[in-house]
This record gives structure tokens, C-alpha cells and sequence, in this order.
């Protein structure tokens, strides 16, 4: 049996990313989705092993200590 298709939490938990992040990426086609009915899933396997060869795309880096606004 195949593994259940992820939401958005499970795919932010394995990124270690925040679940908005998923979401604006999946909005921004950066992301494969998985369209059932109105909800967005996403393919384990295929994020597993897109995140692995590196085809994701990167978090946005925090700002530096200079670049941060006082």
C-alpha cells in the first residue's frame, strides 16, 4: 500500500520549513501538488526524493545581523 498523501504540515515537518512557506510555494507552482477535490496534497515519495536531489527550491535565508532593522 502506498503512503497517504501529505498536507501542508507534513511537507513543512520534513523541510523544515513553516506550513505558510509550503503553501505560497505550492501557490507559486515551486511545489508539485496533488489536487483532491478543493484540498491541496502533495506525494511523499516525490518530495522526499526531490528534496533529496535538491529540485526544491531553498527557504529564504534570514537576514543578517546588518540587514536587520532596529
Amino acid at each position: 500500500m502506498s503512503e497517504p498523501l501529505w498536507t501542508y504540515e507534513d511537507v513543512a515537518a520534513h523541510l523544515s520549513i513553516s506550513w505558510r512557506t509550503v503553501r505560497r510555494w505550492a501557490g507559486e507552482s515551486r511545489l508539485p501538488i496533488i489536487k483532491v477535490g478543493s484540498l491541496n496534497r502533495f506525494d511523499a515519495d516525490r518530495i522526499r526524493t526531490e528534496a533529496a536531489g535538491g529540485l526544491l527550491p531553498y527557504p529564504e535565508s534570514a537576514p543578517s545581523a546588518s540587514e536587520e532593522v532596529a
